[in-house]
């Protein structure tokens, strides 16, 4: 599964909120999630929501200010409710949470924080649906 978002020649979109190294919030948002990095998962709802509060935390720690804007907070409900329906267009698939969900989530995370900081425009994305 690929990302909705093309991030070719944009910048890290976090750097405006102090976080320089997107690896970190990857990393540490692995950490928070307490899985062995080698563990494969069924992708649910409730995964995703812990995988956004995991994100939600590493930003917390990451940036200089220790607070997530509205903007971030924004971008983690939506790239919760993108992953969703992607995952459950191919069927809810098991994959790997370090290698494949957690990078995956976080494209769709950065992508939505690129449109609502004006870096970029979001995907097509009928909220009435949910």
């Amino acid at each position: 599964m690929a990302s909705s978002w093309s991030s070719e020649g944009t910048r890290a979109p976090f750097v405006d909120f102090g976080v320089d190294d997107d690896e970190a919030l990857i990393d540490g948002a692995n950490r928070r999630l307490g899985v062995p990095p080698e563990t494969a998962v069924r992708v649910t709802p409730t995964l995703l929501r812990a995988v956004a509060d995991a994100f939600h935390d590493a930003f917390r720690e990451e940036t200089p200010a220790g607070e997530v804007p509205p903007a971030v907070d924004a971008a983690l409900d939506d790239a919760v409710a993108w992953s969703g329906r992607e995952f459950d267009r191919v069927g809810g698939a098991t994959v790997h949470v370090r290698n494949v969900l957690l990078p995956l989530f976080y494209d769709e995370f950065a992508g939505f924080t690129r449109a609502y900081t004006g870096e970029s425009s979001a995907p097509e994305f009928d909220r009435d649906d949910e």
